[in-house]
């Protein structure tokens, strides 16, 4: 029993551990995530839970801080009883939560390990019930847990890992992610994440009849062929995937200019290094880092550079703000969602080269253009 407590010790600990490291490396990432499940619960159970989006960063902090803390509490021994109620509560809720996005639909992607390792809900709710397995047995064994140190240096420990994420999470919070695991890291050819291979498989489908039978709702395929059958009455049609067909990493970019017309092959092509700004909206965008985009703005037209900007602000909300910040340079539209994606930073800056992203840097670290031509472009 020893040896399978301190198994299940380190499993669950170290599991709590990466999980947590994954959601304070990009703490906007998982508050985004948590919003999408407010917006959800209010469509399916009525309640405004999205009244909680202004407190879905600090939640995503909490959260991302407590299971790194209980990982290291588990395994470092300390604090036994309260890292084992605590364990056994989240994952009840946990369980609850990835099963009823199992059954229902509703969220394709929990956000338990960010976007490092995309999970469907089936996945994460089998993953979950193992882990209730684990930590039932702990819980059930918590007396039986003895410290690996001291209980002084174990407590120390603990306590550094407070701070330690604290401290991780808010860097990146001020500046980006350590590690990128989106489609848009720097490195990626934008044009070739959204392509899709010649030899992709199509997607699968199958049509859904819904007919009615003196009242009594059946389904029926094509070969039912239900309409042949007077005594039926059309319901309803569906359409049931039974292959999903294959959807590259981008497949939700798309740059409208302010003539409606769609300019995206026209920026992801250019063969020249280009900048491109991104605020994703232009009334939370950090106004005091313009001076350095509109030094850096002016330094591109006289080498010629092209500088745009994305934004999913409507237009009657950028022009003033162009105005207010005096940016000399465009902004498109894009989804907000879309926009999130590419950086967390509200404005953040991308430098492009054939659609490659060369850099990025939020706004607290915009750059002159002497730094970026000797650094990448050698101009």
């Amino acid at each position: 029993m020893k040896v399978l407590l301190g198994i299940s010790r380190f499993l669950v600990g170290g599991l709590f551990i990466f999980s947590g490291l994954i959601k304070a490396n990009d703490p906007y990432g998982f508050a985004y995530k948590l919003q999408e499940y407010f917006a959800v619960f209010d469509d399916r159970f009525g309640l405004a839970f999205t009244s909680l989006d202004p407190a879905a960063l600090t939640l995503s902090i909490l959260i991302c801080t407590v299971e790194i803390v209980l990982g290291f509490a588990l395994i470092l021994g300390v604090w036994k009883h309260l890292t084992a109620w605590s364990l056994l509560l989240m994952i009840l809720f946990f369980t609850w939560l990835t099963g009823w996005s199992s059954i229902t639909g509703t969220v394709t992607d929990c956000g338990c390990f960010g976007d490092a390792i995309p999970i469907t809900p089936d996945q994460s709710f089998y993953k979950d019930l193992i882990l209730l397995v684990f930590i039932g047995f702990i819980f059930i064994k918590r007396r039986a847990i003895h410290t690996l140190l001291s209980k002084t240096l174990g407590t120390s420990l603990v306590v550094i890992s407070l701070i330690g994420t604290l401290v991780f999470a808010f860097w990146n919070l001020s500046y980006l992610p350590m590690l990128d695991f989106r489609p848009y890291k720097v490195g990626n050819n934008i044009p070739e994440e959204m392509s899709i291979p010649e030899d992709a498989e199509p997607g699968v489908y199958e049509i859904i009849w819904i007919y009615s039978d003196n009242g009594v709702e059946a389904e029926y395929t094509d070969e039912d062929k239900p309409w042949e059958n007077s005594n039926l009455t059309f319901v309803d049609r569906n359409t049931k995937v039974i292959v999903a067909p294959y959807e590259p990493r981008i497949h939700d970019l798309i740059i409208i200019d302010e003539n409606d017309n769609d300019i995206t092959d026209e920026l992801l092509n250019d063969p020249n290094y280009n900048f491109i700004l991104v605020s994703t909206n232009v009334k939370k965008s950090k106004k005091s880092s313009y001076e350095d985009i509109n030094a850096l703005v002016a330094k591109c037209d006289e080498h010629g550079i092209a500088f745009n900007g994305l934004t999913a602000s409507i237009y009657e909300d950028v022009n003033p703000f162009r105005h207010e910040v005096s940016a000399a340079f465009p902004f498109h539209s894009v989804d907000a969602t879309t926009l999130k994606t590419i950086i967390r930073s509200n404005p953040g800056l991308l430098l492009l080269k054939g659609g490659t992203i060369i850099a990025k840097w939020p706004y607290r670290r915009i750059p002159s253009f002497e730094k970026v031509n000797k650094k990448y472009m050698n101009l």
